[in-house]
């Protein structure tokens, strides 16, 4: 009788709440007084069997080539796989939104922030931080900029053009040694405070940790 062979536990998935209690390592990406909604808030972690490469090993390419019809961070990896792609120690994801106007169906109105935080291992061994500048780079035509303080890459991607007619949202990746992180700023269009607002939160929070 041949056994079972059990799954290999690369990666561990963990959610974190959506309610008023939830903790967030990011609290002034909106506007003073308004309380966005979370639409979601996780984290994926090394599993069991992370250091078994025979089991768990996955491969990131060099950016440069990165499929562009997909959302960041245009890996063909689901996100369980990615920690182990991005030699992460622990990969963060917050997705906000609010709407300023009182009307819950106007589209128009809504902003939303994606953000991805990912803790990298020692050394970078992966690369993460060089293949998140060259996909964006690819991807979102990003250029090399300094985001208060922190060294990134600023771009855009695709928007959905009911709320913001131009069809594109800022997109920015931000590297440090020891955490890269993107964030896609979408819905109507910010203005530059608010996106300014945004990015220094964002900035301040990496320079922290």
């Amino acid at each position: 009788m041949t056994g079972v062979t059990e799954a290999a536990r690369c990666s561990e998935h963990r959610e974190l709440g959506r309610g008023g209690d939830a903790e967030l390592p990011l609290t002034d990406l909106f506007s003073d007084g308004v309380a966005p909604g979370i639409d979601a808030n996780d984290e994926f972690v090394p599993g069991p069997d992370a250091a078994d490469d025979a089991k768990c090993g996955q491969a990131l390419g060099d950016g440069a080539d990165a499929w562009c019809a997909q959302p960041p961070p245009w890996v063909s990896l689901d996100w369980k796989d990615m920690v182990n792609a991005f030699g992460a120690e622990r990969i963060r994801r917050i997705s906000l939104s609010t709407n300023e106007s009182g009307a819950a169906t106007d589209p128009s109105a809504e902003r939303s922030a994606t953000y991805v935080e990912i803790e990298l291992a020692a050394g970078d061994p992966k690369r993460a931080a060089r293949y998140l500048q060259a996909a964006f780079v690819s991807c979102a035509d990003a250029v090399p900029a300094t985001v208060h303080g922190v060294p990134a890459v600023v771009g855009s991607v695709p928007s959905n053009p009911t709320a913001n007619p131009s069809g594109e949202a800022p997109a920015v990746a931000l590297l440090t040694p020891q955490r890269v992180a993107w964030v896609v700023l979408d819905g109507r269009a910010w203005t530059d405070p608010e996106r300014e607002r945004a990015l220094k939160a964002i900035a301040s929070h990496l320079r922290a940790g």
